[in-house]
């Protein structure tokens, strides 16, 4: 999971760890995917006799956004899963999406989750594929985080989320209206 993040871009991850009513117990900023690479074992095996959720959040240093749609059901995630870098099964039956779109602004990845019916409060961390979804209602039979799909190195176009976007939402950097007398450019082809 972790490399599939890395093919788009992602250099470090900041990792948290939860308990199941979701209180933070640990907090690392910005470890290095060879640091948290060889620590990995070590963490699932922690996380896991400790009862705790092991969440990265993935860092990109470019032009990219990584957008997470979650909270997806079966059709929903199959609807968008073409254009995913990743999709991962949180639970039974849940999802997650994400997608890495080139100069993709806030206003148009909240477009693009209103669209799909995504969970709009998504913060861009999630659990880490093979460690266990630790929350109270799964008690005792926790469910283990499970790759459903990858893509590694697919970016998407801002183009290609258009039919997704909710009607009367005007397409990604359409152009704005004059500000001080210039007008917004766009790198849009």
């Amino acid at each position: 999971m972790l490399r599939v993040f890395e093919s788009v871009g992602a250099s470090a991850f900041d990792l948290t760890m939860t308990n199941e009513s979701g209180q933070k117990h640990e907090f690392q900023r910005q470890s290095s995917s060879e640091d948290l690479n060889g620590r990995l074992s070590k963490l699932l095996k922690d996380c896991e006799k400790q009862q705790l959720n092991l969440i990265v959040r993935p860092i990109l240093q470019d032009d990219l956004r990584l957008v997470q749609l979650d909270d997806l059901d079966r059709q929903q995630c199959d609807r968008i899963k073409h254009l995913a870098l990743l999709v991962i099964e949180t639970s039974p039956h849940n999802y997650q999406a994400w997608l890495a779109i080139e100069e993709c602004d806030k206003p148009t990845e909240r477009r693009l989750k209103i669209g799909i019916g995504a969970d709009r409060q998504a913060s861009g961390a999630t659990r880490l594929a093979g460690s266990l979804n630790f929350k109270e209602k799964y008690s005792p039979n926790y469910p283990r985080v499970r790759i459903a799909h990858v893509s590694p190195g697919r970016i998407v176009r801002l183009s290609e989320i258009q039919p997704f976007l909710p009607d009367g939402c005007p397409p990604p950097h359409a152009p704005s209206a004059p500000i001080g007398g210039k007008r917004a450019r766009s790198n849009t082809p």
